[in-house]
């Protein structure tokens, strides 16, 4: 019997766990953004059009990322209405080791880190769709 209930536990602690990596499921990726340095532009400009840029790219990336989860798209939003979720649920955090001016095209580009907890996400979509 004691056997019995050391398996049910074991079986209770793996569920649980599943439960939790399949709720906190995080969906990272890399983008870089690039603007063309034209007359009138300083190197802070140009990196912070390149920075806008790197941005806009993120939100789009992470927008496409939810729209693929099986979970997201059982609630059945529209594009725009995942997006609208985008600009409090996003993380984007330049990496400045990766922000640099090609000296040659003259064009700047900035690396950054997008982030987001897809399960907080859906959870959060699904109350307000109710």
């Amino acid at each position: 019997m004691p056997a019995v209930k050391t398996l049910v536990w074991i079986l209770v602690l793996t569920c649980a766990s599943a439960a939790a990596r399949a709720q906190s499921a995080t969906v990272e990726f890399d983008v870089t953004g690039e603007h063309q340095m034209t007359r009138g532009d300083t190197d802070e400009s140009a990196r912070q059009l390149a920075l806008v840029d790197a941005r806009r790219k993120a939100w789009g990336t992470a927008v496409q990322r939810l729209q693929d989860r099986g979970d997201v798209k059982n609630l059945r939003l529209t594009p725009a209405q995942v997006e609208a979720f985008m600009a409090t649920m996003l993380e984007i955090q330049q990496q400045p080791t990766q922000s640099a001016i090609d000296a040659a095209t003259r064009t700047a580009r900035v690396r950054v880190h997008g982030r987001i907890d897809a399960g907080v996400v859906t959870r959060r979509m699904a109350g307000l769709r109710n």
